[in-house]
């Protein structure tokens, strides 16, 4: 609590300090003076002092005017300077008095009028609103007359100003020797002590201020009083963390004196220490006690002090929340967040916002909030997870079932299409955001952008995530079939054939996978397609060097080379690759289409030879004729 939380109870006590004042004008200093001095002037100084002692004070004001204009030299001339000042005190003519007091001071040094002059001079300063002018004369009177009547006197008005300027512990210093200052009126004592239990408390000396308020609370005081120090006890209790005890305060403050206008006020800090006990994890509050803890700060929400508003908005939304009661708590997170200017924008408390309107799956509200957050909070690398939120809670309403329902109760909500690109865009921002590092999340998104951009026909898009597949993948096996899906996309979706068989070398006989066969395959079919069939024959021969005897692509390669050498009469090799897929254990078609064919060549060649062995007979009858 601060000075403007203190306003209620501090009274003003600055011009007590001239009650005490004035009770001490009666008492003077009887010092004589041992020198030389005419019966005149011992006689005029006399009568002075008779006339003020006998409360004569306008008389004794005139006499002490005469003899400062007769006795230019003389020896009382500081008494009757004095007096005056006294007189003009008594009249409330400050100003005149002030002069007086300030001319002793200045021109009378060894007179023993300078310490009253000091004492007075500075009180009626500080009265006047020179409260530095007033100190400073306290101070030096404390400093020059250590043995002082009017030291502990002056520790009043210094302790006064000590507090005014917020210096508790000077303060405390000041008023806790005022304590000491003999005839002091009751009131003005407790006043004192008053005050100094208040140092205590801003110096957050708790364990002092709780006993000197208890202390304050046994005097003999008024209600108004003996209210305002229980509630205070009850606020002190709270700050030593004694709950129990701050509730005993203020419980009884509002039992006691319940016609004091303190009861908002201690039901507030009832509520404030109840909701401290909540928070203890070692406490088994039950949700019946929290809910009794709910309607105080329910009943404290049209108090005037808006920070007491807000913090029962708070604590009981916090309660709620606590409790799964998520609507409730929602609701007063809400109007905190719009409706107080302590916690507009709080990012805490729209995080929890965001949280329970994502659990509760109120999708609107939920975009609504973050994005507001992302407004507030330019989004780091660290916090590419709250993109992904947005983005799935776009992804909700580009649901049309979720859709419709919410369209029902929000008439201008947007489609599915609006949500479904919101989301794109958010997933898109969260991939670019994570570092390179988060290797598995970023393949996770890339998954995600890959569907999206299929589903909308932008091949363009999929090849180039594709392609940062690749960039984050170890794998050799995936990394083979995303390069065989990126040769595809070019040759079916894109007709860019030339980039299509960029991507399949890129597999040619790079691995032993069925991605790789697979590349290999298509290749040797283009090479077929334009008849380049050395080309074809080329990729197959070196296709057929894999480990390709347990996989699919063993019989067609085999068959598709024998088909090519067999067009190019090269038998032998021919022969080869339908023998290996004759051979193989296998129900396909081409391997009795292979039989056969190893028939035909098999027969071809026997007549072939036939022939030739014919033609070599014939050409050996015709040369053994024509020889003589």
């Amino acid at each position: 609590m601060r000075m403007d939380n203190f306003k209620f109870f501090k009274k003003c006590f600055r011009y007590s300090w001239i009650i005490l004042l004035l009770v001490n004008t009666t008492i003077l200093s009887a010092e004589t003076v041992v020198k030389e001095i005419s019966t005149a002037e011992a006689e005029d100084s006399q009568l002075i002092r008779n006339l003020f002692k006998d409360k004569r004070y306008h008389f004794a004001l005139d006499e002490a005017g005469d003899y400062l204009k007769n006795y230019t030299k003389g020896l009382f001339r500081a008494e009757a300077l004095f007096i005056q000042a006294q007189v003009f005190v008594i009249d409330k003519n400050y100003k005149s008095a002030l002069a007086r007091y300030e001319q002793i001071i200045k021109k009378y040094q060894g007179s023993p009028f300078k310490e009253e002059a000091l004492y007075y001079g500075g009180v009626l300063l500080i009265q006047e609103n020179n409260a530095e002018k007033g100190a400073t004369y306290l101070e030096q009177l404390q400093e020059k007359y250590p043995n002082s009547k009017y030291h502990n006197k002056s520790d009043y008005p210094l302790g006064q100003l000590a507090f005014d300027k917020e210096n508790w512990s000077l303060a405390e210093f000041h008023l806790t020797k005022a304590l000491d200052i003999k005839g002091m009126p009751k009131e003005q004592k407790l006043e004192i002590k008053r005050f100094i239990a208040w140092s205590y408390h801003f110096q957050e000396k708790k364990e002092l201020a709780e006993k000197a308020f208890v202390g304050m609370l046994n005097e003999d005081i008024d209600d108004d009083s003996k209210a305002k120090i229980c509630y205070q006890l009850g606020v002190e209790a709270n700050k030593l963390s004694n709950y129990p005890k701050a509730i005993f305060w203020f419980e009884k403050q509002m039992a006691t004196w319940p016609h004091i206008d303190f009861q908002d006020k201690s039901r507030f800090w009832i509520a404030e220490s109840y909701f401290a006990i909540h928070q203890n994890p070692e406490q088994n509050i039950s949700n019946n006690d929290k809910n009794k803890t709910i309607k105080l700060y329910s009943a404290n929400l049209n108090l005037e002090s808006p920070l007491e508003v807000n913090l029962s908005y708070l604590h009981r939304a916090q309660l709620y929340f606590s409790m799964k009661q998520k609507e409730q708590a929602d609701n007063d997170f809400a109007f905190l967040l719009d409706e107080t200017d302590e916690y507009k924008d709080n990012i805490e408390l729209l995080e929890i916002r965001i949280d329970i309107n994502y659990e509760l799956e109120k999708w609107p509200m939920a975009i609504s909030l973050m994005q507001q957050m992302e407004m507030l909070v330019p989004v780091k690398q660290s916090e590419f997870w709250f993109l992904i939120n947005i983005a799935k809670a776009n992804e909700q309403l580009a649901n049309p079932e979720k859709n419709q329902l919410w369209k029902n109760r929000y008439p201008n909500l947007a489609g599915i299409g609006f949500y479904d690109n919101q989301a794109l865009q958010y997933y898109e921002s969260a991939y670019h955001y994570l570092p390179i590092s988060e290797k598995d999340s970023k393949l996770s998104l890339l998954d995600i952008l890959i569907k999206k951009y299929n589903k909308r026909n932008n091949h363009n898009k999929v090849i180039t995530y594709y392609k940062d597949v690749i960039n984050h993948l170890d794998d050799q096996k995936k990394i083979s079939a995303i390069k065989l899906r990126i040769a595809k996309l070019y040759l079916t979706q894109l007709k860019d054939e030339k980039q299509g068989r960029i991507w399949l070398f890129e597999l040619h006989n790079k691995a032993n996978y069925t991605y790789n066969f697979e590349a290999s395959s298509l290749l040797s079919n283009f090479a077929i397609q334009e008849k380049d069939y050395q080309l074809a024959i080329k990729i197959l021969n070196e296709f057929s060097q894999q480990p390709i005897s347990k996989t699919k692509w063993y019989i067609p390669i085999n068959y598709r080379l024998a088909e090519l050498y067999q067009m190019h009469e090269k038998w032998r090799s021919a022969v080869k690759h339908y023998s290996a897929v004759a051979k193989a254990e296998t129900k396909s078609k081409l391997k009795a289409q292979s039989i056969k064919r190893l028939r035909e060549i098999t027969a071809y060649l026997k007549q072939l030879k036939a022939a030739e062995k014919t033609k070599i007979d014939e050409a050996a009858k015709k040369k053994k004729a024509s020889s003589p």
